[in-house]
């Protein structure tokens, strides 16, 4: 549709109500199709993506793009989104869940026609934990073999065979010469000199018994001397078709893991050469991307429409029914509403929910669906500055905030009001310790200072030295300064704001004044730490506990709160570490305890995805995680007559891994 004709008709139909003589239908708006091409795809992905590069997009409106232009080592299977063959046909795995052999298919391609390779997907992880790349999602990688200090410069390689010195520019020598290439750690760094530690955890790609590693070697080296090597890291590709991969720990998600987008290969040939031109993200231009997914990137018109077409080397290519897609980047959720209505598209998408006033409405109808969604909404804090440096202060604006009144009154579309972080739905043994805690009434995150707490919340401020007096009119929290909270562009965000700008007005007498803002601004405002209180949240990248809490280590770049906690990050380190399901699980309870109690996040709901399909797209199944696969999607024109809803094709199942054998 061209520009002038949607705003023509988003003009129009402004006016029309949610609720008419529709509330009489089954369908909400429109059930013909009459005059669109059957094998393009209209949907609405609300705002301008801010990366459509694997390795660096961390945020769902870019994910939900790049899900339709690449493929990872495994897939989603479109029903409920399991694992699948993606590039690997098969693969092995050792008993303890560290080492991975994946074996490449042959006729995975990329758009061009070029071959995808394992050195392809060895590129891509090793670009991500570059710490030049500067990406925000480099946690996903962390599970890598001596991923973590890689990718924070601390693990670092000798340009040439030299001694390590007894201090900054001494003479005496701390040891003999060290050759070429040893691996040492850097503990600090001041003045062109680095006190290091020679390193000798390396990878091994063998399931033996690692022999105990030699006494420390220490001392300085100038940094001059040091070089960054990534053969230090768990990945290597042995040959075009075999990529073996090496983790700091058993990780059971793994698998997952390699579905999601940062772990997506990409071509450095294609990278490299914008790099050397100084435009590293301009490869993401139509005109300059190559893809390995189902379809490509055709046009981008900017604030307005990406368009897509399918991809011929994809080895599905001739299964794919949508030839087309159409994304539309329309903020404004009631416009969104009256475009679905009137047909101009065939799904909401995957980043808007269904203004709360519809909702009583749109239950009623066949065409709306909702599931749990593997994501949690909360105001993140900067503590870095008063009045939010304290605990208590943190903790009495999370008290204040009715959220049972939130999700009931303002959101409407069956969340669940949140006190803490990791939804109770999560898997990997966590929802089943959550109903065991509660069972056994031992919930850790339930009760007194948990849940909606006024009374306490004043208390609290008090404490902090803002003693909260009642006036005729209300509560006021002597010498509290203004607060400002910043959303992004959306009806939901905006009256959720309202909402707790009147909550903490009434019961805490704070004054807060709200700003909105594209969401590529407010991001960039988030990372270079310019807020006091945010509106942000985290969408799961794989159904497990370690998604959502790694959030709060001390050195996650997605952690922009000025907050961190040893004791957390020690904590979580042990969960992860511990191999026995149950127990892990446990631990990480105690871990986001531990998060929680210092309360750098107002956790505020868990989500579902409530949203509209037209009937006639078929394929489609609700999702607690992974972005919908417009691959698996196609248009029925006889869909008054058909209940089939089976995807346009289904991808091969991953087999039983093989296994990697202790050598004898």
């Amino acid at each position: 549709m061209k520009q002038a004709a949607r705003a023509a008709a988003i003009a129009a139909i402004l006016g029309l109500s949610a609720c008419s003589s529709e509330e009489m239908t089954p369908y909400f708006g429109a059930t013909s199709r009459a005059g669109k091409d059957p094998r393009t795809f209209y949907v609405n992905n609300v705002s301008e993506p801010e990366y459509l590069d694997p390795g660096k997009c961390n945020d769902t409106l870019s994910g939900a793009l790049i899900a339709q232009l690449f493929e990872g080592l495994t897939g989603y299977d479109p029903r409920d989104g399991h694992p699948v063959q993606g590039v690997a046909e098969s693969w092995d795995r050792s008993d303890d869940n560290r080492l991975y052999r994946f074996h490449l298919r042959a006729d995975a391609r990329w758009s061009d026609g070029v071959t995808v390779t394992a050195h392809d997907f060895e590129y891509a992880w090793k670009r991500v934990l570059r710490p030049k790349t500067a990406s925000k999602s480099v946690p996903n990688l962390y599970t890598l073999k001596n991923g973590e200090p890689f990718s924070q410069g601390k693990l670092k390689a000798l340009r040439r065979d030299l001694a390590l010195k007894a201090s900054p520019g001494a003479t005496a020598l701390a040891t003999s010469s060290l050759p070429r290439g040893t691996f040492v750690q850097i503990l600090s760094a001041e003045k062109g000199w680095a006190r290091v530690e020679r390193w000798s955890s390396l990878p091994t790609y063998s399931p033996s018994p690692v022999p105990a590693a030699p006494p420390a070697v220490g001392g300085f080296v100038a940094e001059d001397d040091l070089v960054e090597d990534d053969t230090v890291l768990g990945v290597r590709a042995t040959d075009d078709r075999t990529l073996e991969v090496e983790l700091e720990r058993p990780t059971p998600y793994f698998l997952r893991l390699t579905s999601y987008h940062t772990l997506y290969p990409v071509r450095r040939d294609v990278i490299e050469a914008f790099e050397q031109r100084g435009d590293p993200d301009m490869w993401t231009r139509p005109e300059s991307m190559v893809s390995n997914g189902p379809y490509v990137l055709d046009q981008w018109a900017f604030r307005y429409e990406i368009t897509m077409r399918k991809n011929p080397h994809y080895r599905f290519a001739d299964q794919i029914r949508l030839d087309r897609i159409v994304w539309m980047e329309v903020e404004e959720a009631h416009a969104t509403m009256n475009l679905y209505k009137t047909g101009e598209i065939d799904y909401l998408g995957d980043n808007l929910l269904p203004p709360a006033e519809y909702m009583p409405t749109l239950s009623k109808k066949r065409d709306f669906l909702r599931n749990d969604y593997l994501a949690v909404q909360w105001y993140e804090l900067n503590t870095r500055k008063p009045p939010l440096d304290d605990a208590r202060v943190r903790r009495a604006l999370n008290l204040a905030i009715d959220k049972q009144t939130l999700v009931d009154k303002i959101q409407r579309g069956g969340e669940l009001a949140a006190t803490h972080y990791v939804p109770d739905f999560t898997g990997m043994g966590y929802s089943a310790q959550v109903k065991a805690d509660r069972l056994a009434g031992s919930d850790p995150f339930s009760g007194p200072g948990f849940e909606f707490d006024p009374d306490r919340a004043r208390a609290l401020l008090g404490e902090a030295g803002y003693p909260v007096v009642q006036e005729s009119d209300g509560f006021r929290a002597s010498g509290f300064p203004p607060l400002e909270v910043v959303y992004n562009n959306n009806e939901g965000h905006q009256k959720a704001a309202v909402a707790i700008q009147d909550m903490w007005k009434h019961f805490l007498g704070v004054s807060v004044q709200l700003r909105s803002e594209e969401w590529k601004v407010m991001l960039n405002r988030y990372r270079e730490g310019q807020f006091q209180i945010i509106r942000l949240g985290w969408t799961a990248d794989y159904d497990h506990p370690q998604t959502f809490l790694e959030q709060f280590l001390s050195e996650n770049p997605q952690n922009q709160s000025g907050w961190g906690d040893p004791r957390f990050d020690e904590a979580l380190k042990e969960a992860a570490a511990r191999a026995e399901p149950v127990e892990s699980v446990r631990l990480y309870r105690k871990a986001e305890a531990i998060a929680l109690a210092a309360m750098p996040r107002l956790p505020l709901y868990f989500d579902t995805r409530s949203t509209l399909v037209k009937p006639w797209v078929k394929g489609f199944w609700g999702s607690a995680l992974n972005p919908h696969l417009v691959q698996y999607l196609w248009i029925d024109p006889d869909w008054q007559h058909s209940g089939n809803n089976e995807p346009a094709y289904l991808p091969a199942e991953l087999p039983q891994p093989g296994r990697i054998a202790v050598d004898p």
